[in-house]
């Protein structure tokens, strides 16, 4: 090894550097493409939930599908995509998400400021403010959600207060052309509030929503009676009430965030006063109020989120204390996973929200759900039916029909199942094809796995070895390092691996001058290449990347 590879690592440690979590792009450039007519040959295809029709074709063009069936002719100018033995699903829509999304500017409070009185502004009290003003559309990651199924995302503002903004949809297409749905699908509510000025606690808050509605509703009365009454004074100009009204006359949805089971209790009951139309969103508890949902058939959206499987269980061994914590624990963990089979038993239309969700536990957490008890149908429509439903787009999405958008994703088996792996994503008739792995790779239940890396630090260049394999069900490792206390490499075992088709990451710990140091590692896998970064102890973070080989290199 050069002196230059050695010195590189050597730099990495003394400023604590280690593999961080980092994604690298593999998607297409998304440039314009020769054709804008597709046909996909022999496939089956899952129109909707519980639809199966295998051996279909799907001809489409601009964007819009024109033709299904089987043998279907295919114009000259189309281009094929073979469908044999893929799985073709309606594009997933994700519901509330705030990637790419900021928060929108601050303004200083005034010399005069009145805590008990705040602007609405102040406040976080601005429904008129679109998300659309404050979302960077070339944000890497939908390009990553895209990746992953996504073809469409209902986006929320960010920022603190009761009405932070509208929401809006739109598709994850091309960034120099985004492909906006809607730009006001709902108004996004929260119990939240800005520290230091009234609303300051549960009752204001209550109180501050019920005035906004009341007052928005007379306004509403002003402006009708003015348009159709002579002698009526002009009504005020008021952009938060005037923004209120589509919701408080139902022909907008009041979106509202909920965090624990009291958010629902108090949206429940704000929307029993005043009758909007409301979408519950962010569920992940509130098992009582079931009845109450399915009763006024309400929408909801459930988090994808979901907590980590409790450590320690309750046995024998444990005081009685620690026996009863660990079963409360332990009821509490089963019963979030069993909530959206629950909603499901009870007719509940609900869909799925990835916020706050790291984008490899997707399937993962949708698997865990199916074995809580929800159906593989009630899962993809979570996905695609539901929300188009919720979102009021079920005219041009959400399914495979005649006449809506070419959105469709395309994957090796049944999208649940644990080797899926999807190798295109069609979006507003774009097309986006990914390299795929191998089973045998993906699970490496036989033999090794050999990488040989390559890290790249400000000081020099670093290269060696990674062994991946499974022993006894679980991901088992090492890495080849360049030792820092004497010359040549040193063999180091990996800890808490994790690996799928399309995501590797690792940490290790190594000893030096008695400090032990955490490196760990986050990336990309598309078919024999690793793309991410290094990262030590989160002070740095560089590229680092591997290649798959047939033994390891020397």
């Amino acid at each position: 090894m050069s002196c230059n590879k050695r010195f590189g690592l050597i730099f990495i440690l003394g400023i604590f550097a280690s593999f961080s979590f980092g994604f690298a792009q593999s998607d297409p450039s998304g440039k314009k493409p020769v054709t804008q007519t597709y046909l996909i040959r022999n496939a089956t295809v899952i129109s909707e939930p519980g639809v199966v029709q295998e051996r279909q074709d799907i001809l489409f063009k601009d964007g819009i599908i024109t033709s299904l069936g089987k043998n279907l002719s295919a114009p000259p100018e189309a281009a094929i995509i073979v469908g044999d033995s893929l799985f073709v699903y309606p594009g997933f829509i994700d519901m509330a998400s705030k990637v790419g999304v900021s928060n929108p500017p601050t303004i200083e409070k005034p010399k005069d400021f009145d805590s008990s009185n705040p602007d609405n502004y102040l406040a976080g009290i601005h429904p008129q403010i679109s998300v659309l003003d404050h979302l960077d559309t070339q944000h890497p990651q939908q390009a990553e959600w895209r990746k992953l199924g996504f073809a469409m995302a209902h986006k929320i503002p960010m920022g603190m207060g009761l009405l932070p903004g509208k929401t809006a949809v739109l598709g994850y297409t091309q960034p120099h052309e985004p492909m906006v749905l809607m730009d006001d699908a709902a108004v996004y509510a929260r119990f939240s509030t800005v520290g230091g000025m009234y609303p300051a606690n549960n009752l204001g808050v209550m109180a501050k929503f019920r005035d906004l509605f009341e007052n928005a509703k007379l306004l509403d009365i002003h402006q009708t009676q003015y348009a159709s009454q002579t002698g009526v004074r002009i009504p005020e100009k008021n952009p938060v009430l005037e923004s209120l009204i589509p919701a408080t006359d139902r022909k907008k949805a009041l979106y509202f965030e909920t965090n624990t089971e009291l958010d629902i209790g108090r949206a429940l009951r704000l929307q029993e006063e005043y009758g909007f139309k409301l979408i519950l969103g962010g569920v992940t508890e509130g098992e009582d109020y079931i009845s109450t949902i399915q009763a006024r058939q309400i929408a909801a959206v459930l988090s994808l989120n979901l907590p980590e499987e409790p450590k320690q269980k309750a046995d024998s061994t444990q005081s009685e204390a620690t026996q009863i914590l660990s079963s409360r624990v332990s009821e509490a963990y089963e019963s979030r996973l069993a909530l959206a089979a629950k909603y499901e038993k009870a007719g509940i239309s609900f869909a799925f929200t990835t916020k706050q969700l790291s984008k490899e536990k997707l399937f993962t957490n949708l698997r865990l759900l199916i074995e809580h008890g929800l159906s593989e149908q009630a899962a993809l429509a979570a996905l695609t039916v539901n929300p188009a439903k919720i979102l009021g787009i079920e005219r041009t999405a959400g399914d495979i029909r005649v006449g809506k958008l070419a959105n469709f994703v395309l994957s090796t088996n049944p999208i649940f199942d644990r080797e899926a792996q999807i190798k295109y994503m069609i979006v507003n008739g774009h097309v986006y094809e990914f390299d795929i792995q191998k089973s045998d790779a993906l699970e490496a239940t036989n033999g090794v796995e050999y990488w040989n890396y390559h890290a790249s630090t400000p000081a020099g260049e670093s290269s060696g070895n990674l062994a991946i394999w499974r022993e006894s069900g679980k991901w088992k490792g090492e890495i080849t390092i360049d030792d820092p206390e004497k010359p040549g490499q040193k063999t180091i075992p990996l800890e808490d691996i994790k690996k799928s088709a399309t995501m590797l990451s690792f940490g290790f710990s190594l000893d030096s001058r008695d400090r032990k140091i955490k490196l760990s590692v986050h990336g990309d896998v598309t078919g024999a290449s690793f793309n991410g970064t290094l990262d030590v102890m989160g002070t740095e973070r560089f590229p680092f990347k591997a290649k798959r080989t047939e033994k390891p290199t020397t």
